[in-house]
Formats: structure tokens, sequence, C-alpha cells
């Protein structure tokens, strides 16, 4: 496993690992014991791996919420307020 520390501004820690998905809540009970989640995705990611992320997130007792957004860069501009 690596682990490389993101110094933002709010730190926290990515993990690179064969099978980390399967074990996501693992990674994330110590961090947040279960609550309610979103998992959000764009429409390219969402069909590879939205389902095994949610389902693994179920059976680990959280309750989980999904949105998928278009992907792109069109998705990601806020529309202009008046």
């Amino acid at each position: 496993m690596t682990r490389i520390h993101i110094n933002a501004s709010t730190p926290y820690d990515v993990v690179i690992e064969a099978g980390s998905l399967q074990r996501i809540a693992d990674y994330i009970k110590p961090l947040k014991p279960n609550c309610s989640v979103i998992i959000v995705s764009d429409s390219n990611v969402a069909p590879h791996y939205l389902n095994l992320v949610k389902t693994n997130m179920i059976n680990a007792g959280y309750s989980v919420c999904d949105y998928v957004f278009t992907a792109g860069e069109s998705s990601k501009k806020r529309p202009p307020t008046h």
C-alpha cells in the first residue's frame, strides 16, 4: 500500500492499493463511524465504480446516497448569478 499525504486547507491522505475499493469502509470507519454519506461521481467514472463502492458502504452500515453529474467541463461551471 502506498499512502500519499495531501497538504491542503484540510489535509488528507490518498491510499493507493489494489483492491482498495472493495475495502473502502475499512479506510473510512476509523475516520467517520456509520452515518449518512453521499458519493459524488461523473458519468464516466460512475458506471465503473459507483455500485461497488455504494454496496460496500451500505454493507458496512452506512446510509448512502449518490449523485452522478454529466462528465465534461460544462458540468464544472456554475451558472452566472444576477
